[in-house]
């Protein structure tokens, strides 16, 4: 794409005489994508689509909740406030629902994996970290999931020896049935590491099996190392977004009879459900109350979809009901999170903070698929930088100067 810029000048001849000449500039800027808008209401096709729902087996639900106050009652919860975890494991207590299959199809239709957003007819959005903060519990601050997995001594080294052996035990796949009936109670040394094995494994970054994967996360959340595990829950969330949307596109270009395998998806999709119940009114059942000290997702716990007949119209026709900033509604036994503080003295909004979060969020969902040169990589560090310290800033309350 091309940008003409056009000005009058005037211009001189060598003998005097003067004369107006339109001058033109061609300045070649970067093309802007196009990014079409679904506007389809019903999908038509039947989907192969599994969504991962292990959350809401009763045996095992009531199994953990109680697995839960008995790692609370021994006072791991000091180790869980200050690997910043307490709030996310709490909250998992509260996430037995069942999936509605039919929206989240539905609204990824609308995903664009090049902005990370939801495109609907009436304008644009996206879950965001603060979702992840609010809805799940995860921390937004501490070191990388993905990069800071090495064990730091010698003790953590024979813990995750330990794990290691006590990993074969119940199977060599070992499911979480057979993992909390094997574990839960023991009073063994390791049972608050295998405890949070199982939490990871099954809340935080679901798999149908216990995950060694989890070992180092566990651990190092075990030692009060603090973990940023909310963006990293969202990349996820992001990353399956993707996927779905790939499968529904390429579903209109197959015929009916389509021999594919079904898309099995595991990222913590009711996060995302809840995510629509506080945003669409049209789409969300009724809540229930939450009670003193618990999360705000506790108000969705154990409650059914609510049936609609045509979810895709629900959606293209909800901009003029949307909640754009649900958590600052008045809701009775829940705080919204604190005041985000820009400058000494002055007040923002919380959508400032979240704002700068999605952008850095969707300016690295795609770094390690990119090789633009030295210079992008430049910027996004220097957004970084500006991001940590309001964000820093966003959790603590208060800070040292204004902060550009």
């Amino acid at each position: 794409m091309s940008m003409i810029e056009e000005r009058s000048e005037k211009v001189v001849s060598l003998n005097g005489d003067g004369f107006t000449k339109v001058v033109s500039m061609h300045e070649q800027i970067a093309s802007i994508p196009s990014i079409p808008i679904s506007t389809n209401t019903q999908l038509l096709l039947p989907l192969k689509v599994v969504f991962f729902n292990g959350r809401q087996t009763p045996p095992l639900s009531e199994k953990w909740k109680s697995w839960v106050q008995s790692m609370h009652s021994k006072q791991h919860h000091h180790t869980w406030i200050k690997a910043g975890i307490e709030k996310s494991i709490l909250s998992s207590i509260y996430q037995h629902m069942e999936i509605h299959n039919e929206l989240i199809v539905a609204l990824t239709d609308k995903w664009c994996p090049k902005t990370n957003t939801f495109i609907f007819p009436w304008g644009e959005t996206t879950i965001t970290l603060e979702d992840m903060f609010v809805l799940g519990g995860f921390s937004l601050l501490g070191h990388s999931v993905t990069i800071n997995n090495a064990l730091y001594d010698a003790d953590m080294l024979r813990i995750q020896q330990a794990l290691f052996d006590s990993w074969t035990k119940p199977t060599r796949k070992c499911t979480h049935h057979s993992w909390i009936n094997y574990f839960m109670d023991t009073g063994m040394e390791l049972e608050h590491q295998v405890f949070l094995v199982l939490w990871l494994s099954r809340f935080v970054f679901p798999r149908t099996v216990v995950s060694v994967e989890m070992f180092p996360i566990a651990i190092q959340l075990s030692k009060g190392f603090r973990l940023a595990l909310a963006p990293a829950v969202l990349a996820d969330i992001y990353r399956e977004l993707g996927l779905l949307k790939d499968y529904i596109s390429s579903s209109g270009k197959v015929s009916s009879g389509d021999n594919r395998k079904p898309l099995f998806l595991c990222a913590p999709f009711q996060l995302l459900q809840v995510w629509v119940w506080e945003r669409f009114p049209s789409l969300s059942p009724t809540p229930g109350l939450i009670q003193p000290g618990e999360p705000r997702v506790a108000r969705w716990d154990k409650i059914h979809k609510l049936v609609v007949q045509d979810i895709g119209f629900a959606l293209n026709s909800s901009g003029g009901n949307f909640q754009w900033r649900p958590y600052a509604a008045t809701l009775s036994n829940w705080q919204p999170p604190p005041a985000y503080y820009g400058e000494v003295g002055s007040k923002l909004p919380n959508s400032s903070v979240i704002w700068m979060l999605g952008v850095f969020l969707m300016l690295n969902s795609k770094r390690s698929e990119s090789n633009q040169g030295a210079l992008r990589e430049a910027e996004q560090s220097k957004i970084q930088c500006k991001v940590i310290f309001k964000l820093q800033s966003y959790e603590t309350g208060y800070v040292v100067n204004g902060g550009g």
